[in-house]
């Protein structure tokens, strides 16, 4: 058993990981957006390259205009206008959540200390927010790990590249949303710690220990 400030040094490591981890999925989940925001701005600069109704060109070939519109957009979401960009985002992930010794990703570090926290902290309430973090955190690693294989799909070129893409999306806010609330239970448990350093200096490991328990049943 470590003591109380070491618990608590444990706990502010891993709410300081996590947030590391939080920021890399939310860099990567912007390298997305910048290629569907690419492809939006070349789609609109060749729909102005079109001819307007009532134009000299009503017709491209035997495409009508809107015809010839829908036809550039089908393109251009078959294919990734920023392939490079998909890429880094891929690699963003990976060093969040990959596990393969001794490459480890930041939230397996975080889990990792987010292990010892728990299990050398006598305070139960402290303990029950970091199994809520320590919950909030592998649902995190499990979204993270999504996006990283759908990612291979966003950087090939495919009819249905755009599903894949919003899949990609969806899996990194959704790692963002449990990080968020891993956060949220982290701060909860290091505000439960540092309560019980007070009450132990205070009164002593016994009474500290009767003291939160008549809390919580009260």
């Amino acid at each position: 058993m470590v003591a109380e400030e070491e618990v608590t040094d444990w706990t502010g490591a891993t709410g300081k990981v996590t947030e590391a981890a939080r920021d890399t999925l939310a860099d990567a989940a912007g390298l997305l957006q910048e290629d569907t925001d690419a492809a939006e701005i070349l789609a609109a600069d060749l729909f102005a390259l079109l001819p307007a109704p009532g134009g000299a060109l009503l017709r491209i070939g035997d495409a009508s205009v809107d015809a010839a519109a829908k036809l550039v957009a089908g393109v251009l979401s078959r294919a990734p206008v920023l392939p490079g960009a998909i890429r880094a985002s891929r690699d963003l992930v990976a060093s969040v959540y990959v596990f393969r010794p001794p490459v480890v990703g930041l939230l397996q570090d975080a889990r990792f200390d987010l292990r010892i926290a728990i299990d050398n902290n006598r305070d139960e309430l402290a303990v029950e927010h970091g199994d809520q973090a320590r919950l909030r955190l592998s649902a995190a690693v499990k979204a993270a790990a999504g996006a990283q294989g759908v990612h291979p799909l966003c950087v090939t070129k495919s009819p249905h590249r755009g599903k894949h893409m919003a899949e990609a999306k969806q899996f990194l806010r959704t790692a963002i949303d449990e990080l968020d609330e891993a956060l949220a239970a982290l701060r909860e448990m290091r505000g439960s710690v540092k309560h019980e350093e007070i009450l132990v200096r205070q009164w002593g490991v016994e009474e500290a220990s009767a003291s939160a328990r008549e809390a919580r049943s009260g």
